[in-house]
This record gives structure tokens, C-alpha cells and sequence, in this order.
């Protein structure tokens, strides 16, 4: 019949349209293919991007033709993550740690020595993790309410732990005791939110004022510290993590990175990485690492600077669902990762 005649012809017509853009996709991730073996990196994403487009308008009459797209997009994704650096890891499982109540998720990490430290400030307790033999136990406090973060001395002979409000104390970790200790501050209105120390000195990060406080050591702890940003161009009351090797470098929730030498802040720019941060929540170097490293919830992503700012790589894994931090050792080339109450570590 004419409407069945109709009906083929309108098939047909379907079919041979989605066999042309079939074809310009193909063609379209051969070159960026081709790009990249010339490391024109540009070129590539460029092509990458329109490849993305056409899928995006491609419907899938049948299932051999949603076979079809989806094995062009995950060949698209492995082009695209090539172009951006980015390393697909797989990590080792260290240790799952336990959770004694509801809801009760870990905050951060710190390491020193072959330990672990997991915060658990809801618990009042500090999970420990023997980074060699896995093996899991925990630390119960009273000294402070709601430890959820901390700093380690290269020296590896203290971690200084803090609560939001600045209380301090400090764990030994010979006996893994910890011990309320004195610190006070320039103000009242303060919001301590990460520590770091460099050459014995102690530098907390203060998000309410947008400042640095430089704290020396006394005999029951550290001293009341000084403000030690002097010149800065950057709005500082949004800060969430500080990294220190000689410089001081910022971590903002807008996700840009100030950094200061001598009190006085310098230019900074993140370049070559895609996609631009968005919401990091994490920044780590020390004086014995050559890089900078950025952690990203949000893109499940870790990113590797060089300290001029330039992009280098990014890995991401596909077990990382809740990343909440990480360590560094360059030494070892291992990067450990907090990834909800799990914590995982991989090569770098």
C-alpha cells in the first residue's frame, strides 16, 4: 500500500542519515586519532568535541545501533583522556575502616611514619592504619572535641591535631598518646581549618580572618602566633587548605591557588589543565616534593602540578565515589587516598 510504501521509504531515509553521521564520527575520531600521534593536542580536543556533538544528536533505533554509539563514546572518552592526561589508576585497597555510628564518615588523613591517621571527630577517635602491614585499630580521646585534621613536622616526631576552633593537642607517636596542649591566637573570631608546619615552625590557616598565623613553640605548646600574611591581592575569607615548601601556597573554595612568599603574595595560574577546577578542596607539597597536588571531589581527581603552575597529569580511578583527601610521598612515589571510609594508595 502508499502508507506502507511510505512508511519504508521514511526508514530508509532514517537509516541512511544515521549511517552518514556514523560515518562523520568515525572520520572525525580517526583524525583526532591522527592529531594526536602529531601531539596536536588542540586539534584533537577540538575534533573530540565535535565528535561529542554528533552523538549527542544520534537516536538509536535498535540495539545494535546503541551498540554502535556506545563503543564510538567510550573510544571518544579514551582520546579525551589522553588529550587531558589523565591516568587511569588502579589503586590498592590499604584498609575499609570501621564506622560505630550512623553517618559517622572520616574527615581527613595525616601520615607519619608507617601510621596512618584517620579523623573521626564525630567518634572522638583517630582510626591508625599500618600503611606496610594494613592492619586497623583506633585511638579514643578526651582531650579536645572533634578532631578532624592535623600537621606533621618533617622531623616525623609529633602530629600537631586541631579542631575548628583551634583547640589543640598533640599525639606521640611512639605511643600513639594524645595530649591537650596550649595554642592561642591574634583574635577571638577565628576558624582555624588546616595546619602545616615548616622548619619547626607551626602555620595555621585561619578562614574567618583570611590570614596565616606564624606559632613558635613554648613549654606547654605553641605560642599565641603572629599574622603572618603582610600583602595580599586575593579574598582569603573562603580558604580551605594551606601546603608549605618555603612558599605558602592558598587553597580557596573558589578553587584558585594563591601563593605568598615572605608574607607577600606572588602571581600564580593553573595552566593546561582541562577541565579548569571547579571545587578543589585539597592542596599538598612539602620542601622534599617537586610538585604541587590538587584534589577534586567533584571530577574524582587528583592533579599533578609543576609549582609554576603548570598542568602536568590528572589521575582518577574507578573506585573513588566520595574522596575526602590525600597524601603525598614522593620518595616512595605513592599518593594515599581517603576515598569515604576506605583508604587506597597507588603509584605515581
Amino acid at each position: 500500500s502508499l502508507a506502507f510504501l511510505k512508511l519504508k521509504e521514511h526508514k530508509e531515509a532514517k537509516n541512511q542519515e544515521y549511517k552518514i553521521v556514523l560515518q562523520a564520527l568515525r572520520d572525525k575520531k580517526d583524525a583526532a586519532e591522527a592529531a594526536l600521534i602529531y601531539e596536536e593536542k588542540n586539534k584533537a580536543f577540538e575534533l573530540i568535541a565535535e565528535a561529542k556533538k554528533l552523538t549527542e544528536g544520534l537516536r538509536p533505533r535498535n540495539e545494535k545501533q546503541k551498540e554502535e554509539i556506545g563503543g564510538i563514546n567510550a573510544e571518544l572518552e579514551v582520546l579525551m583522556n589522553r588529550v587531558r592526561n589523565v591516568i587511569i589508576v588502579e589503586p590498592e585497597l590499604i584498609a575499609e575502616l570501621p564506622q560505630t555510628q550512623e553517618n559517622s564518615l572520616p574527615h581527613s588523613l595525616l601520615k607519619i611514619g608507617s601510621n596512618i591517621l584517620i579523623f573521626f571527630p564525630k567518634e572522638q577517635t583517630i582510626g591508625l592504619v599500618n600503611s606496610a602491614t594494613k592492619e586497623v585499630s583506633e585511638k579514643k580521646y578526651d582531650t579536645a572535641k572533634e578532631l578532624s585534621f592535623g600537621a606533621v613536622p618533617k622531623e616525623q616526631d609529633r602530629a600537631a591535631l586541631f579542631n575548628g576552633k583551634g583547640n589543640l593537642s598533640i599525639l606521640d607517636p611512639a605511643s600513639n598518646a594524645v595530649v591537650a596542649k596550649e595554642i592561642t591566637y591574634p583574635g577571638s573570631e577565628i576558624e582555624i581549618v588546616d595546619a602545616k608546619f615548616y622548619n619547626r615552625k607551626l602555620y595555621t590557616l585561619d578562614k574567618k580572618q583570611g590570614q596565616i598565623y606564624k606559632h613558635n613553640e613554648t613549654q606547654v605548646g605553641y605560642d599565641k602566633g603572629s599574622p603572618w600574611i603582610k600583602e595580599k591581592t586575593s579574598d582569603l575569607n573562603s580558604v580551605r587548605s594551606i601546603a608549605i615548601d618555603g612558599n605558602i601556597y592558598v587553597l580557596s573554595s573558589s578553587s584558585t591557588i594563591s601563593k605568598f612568599l615572605s608574607g607577600t603574595e606572588e602571581k600564580f595560574k593553573i595552566t593546561g589543565l582541562d577541565p579548569t577546577l571547579m571545587d578543589a578542596t585539597r592542596i599538598f607539597t612539602n620542601s622534599d616534593i617537586a610538585h604541587l597536588y590538587v584534589l577534586e571531589p567533584k571530577e574524582k581527581r587528583i592533579i599533578m602540578l609543576n609549582k609554576d603552575g603548570s598542568f602536568i597529569k590528572q589521575f582518577k580511578a574507578e573506585q573513588f565515589s566520595d574522596l575526602k583527601d590525600i597524601f603525598v610521598d614522593e620518595t616512595q612515589k605513592l599518593i594515599y587516598v581517603l576515598d569515604g571510609n576506605k583508604v587506597y594508595a597507588f603509584g605515581i
